[in-house]
């Protein structure tokens, strides 16, 4: 949710709009040269708390599109190899610091800064079997400690 705005992400529709207030739905084109960025397969959005969407595909990595100017980077593995680790993002959750959370479905976990705009590999460190797990939720508690949680019952 972004005020009167309901951001829904479609695993064969792309991206869509909904305002509460006028029932209006509308389908966002995103700005891609790629094809298939148009009309991604979206699995995660996460509004950040600068506005930015975040958009977790299952084909196309990572999208952070800027709805003000209609903009966006995109970081996949043919780009960014050595930060984005599949195209197939899982969860995106930004924390109290404004850095970014990205879970993959193989169980890696990265960091995104947007003030630097740089990538890091996460301090947490999760069990080697982790790989096998997807990535389904990031949270933090009152203590700023990041919990993972991930597709077969494992916490972090």
């Amino acid at each position: 949710m972004d005020g009167d705005l309901l951001w829904i992400g479609s695993h064969h529709e792309g991206l869509y709009t909904f305002h509460l207030k006028t029932k209006e739905i509308k389908r966002i084109t995103l700005p891609h040269p790629n094809v298939q960025a148009h009309n991604p397969r979206i699995h995660t959005l996460m509004i950040a708390s600068d506005g930015n969407l975040y958009i977790g595909t299952r084909n196309e990595g990572l999208i952070i599109y800027n709805p003000r100017t209609n903009t966006q980077h995109s970081y996949n593995r043919e780009n960014t190899p050595t930060h984005i680790i599949s195209n197939f993002v899982a969860k995106i959750y930004e924390d109290s610091q404004k850095r970014v959370w990205i879970g993959f479905v193989n169980g890696k976990l990265i960091v995104y800064d947007p003030q630097t705009e740089c990538f890091t590999k996460s301090q947490v460190t999760l069990p080697s079997t982790v790989d096998r797990l997807t990535i389904n939720s990031i949270t933090e508690d009152n203590r700023h400690n990041i919990w993972i949680g991930t597709h077969h019952y494992w916490l972090f």
